[in-house]
């Protein structure tokens, strides 16, 4: 990330003058971004904001990382290439603060990193947990700090967040949703891990995962939304993986056809059918 880490510095400079603490940690890949990373935090010039680096060689492994220093009761989650609303995030923060909730989750804008013009607005007019599944960014999610103490991310470079969402039954959590957009999401970033086909490995690890929650779990709501997790995982994989990998992918969106509910089919037919639309 050395010489890209402009919108960080610009969200970091807003979440701490909005009060907030922030921790950067640094996933050591070179020297250039960890000089570049101490001077942005001496130039804050604010006791709120810590750095810490080393090797964690995933997103999950270094969110737990920064996870274990957080002393606050409520936690949130950045990339550095993406831009936070901040002022739209404290307003969620002033709801959730005074609640009894585990979760506050937000709406979020998807830009096109190469052409900005180009964005869709996801906002939750439904309150539909299975709208959330199929749009699980935990950027536009503010968790308990406990919550994710109890139950870390898992180390894989792919899908470690939606896992999470699995993992902490989201479906039995109290939620409050917010229908101001608090995160822009930077796609269609050829760097990121999602467009490096080695990376995908890692979702048939996070697959398999999520199979066996199902396979584990009694609550209805919980299994429809972890079947539209397993599905939308599956489609990348089919998409994306190699040959052996989309005989494992093919595989389990036949076990979905067959076994998942009726509201979770549904959910990714549309979702398949406005993708396309938009491809289109």
């Amino acid at each position: 990330m050395a010489g890209k880490l402009k919108q960080l510095e610009v969200s970091i400079s807003e979440a701490l003058l909005a009060g907030y603490n922030v921790i950067v940690v640094h996933d050591k890949a070179d020297e250039d971004t960890e000089v570049e990373l101490r001077l942005l935090a001496e130039k804050q010039k604010l006791a709120r904001i810590q750095l810490i680096t080393g090797v964690y060689n995933s997103p999950g492994g270094a969110r737990n990382a920064g996870t274990m220093k957080v002393r606050t009761k409520w936690v949130t989650f950045w990339d550095a290439d993406d831009r936070p609303v901040v002022e739209n995030l404290t307003k969620l923060y002033e709801i959730l603060k005074g609640s009894d909730a585990d979760i506050g989750v937000g709406g979020y804008k998807e830009i096109n990193s190469i052409d900005p013009t180009g964005f869709r607005t996801h906002l939750n007019e439904s309150l539909d947990l299975n709208s959330i599944a199929l749009a699980p960014g935990i950027w536009r999610m503010i968790f308990r700090t406990e919550l994710i103490m109890e139950s870390p991310f898992k180390k894989w470079l792919l899908a470690e967040d939606q896992v999470l969402l699995s993992d902490l039954k989201i479906a039995k959590r109290k939620i409050v949703f917010s229908n101001v957009v608090i995160y822009n999401y930077l796609s269609g970033n050829p760097e990121s891990l999602t467009g490096q086909n080695r990376k995908i490995e890692d979702l048939v690890g996070s697959i398999s995962h999520i199979q066996f929650n199902i396979e584990n779990e009694v609550n209805f709501f919980q299994r429809e939304f972890d079947w539209i997790m397993l599905a939308k995982q599956s489609l990348t994989l089919l998409k994306y993986g190699s040959n052996r990998n989309r005989i494992f992918a093919s595989r389990q969106l036949s076990r979905f056809a067959l076994r998942a509910p009726w509201k979770s089919r549904q959910a990714i037919f549309l979702f398949i059918f406005r993708k396309g639309r938009l491809d289109g």
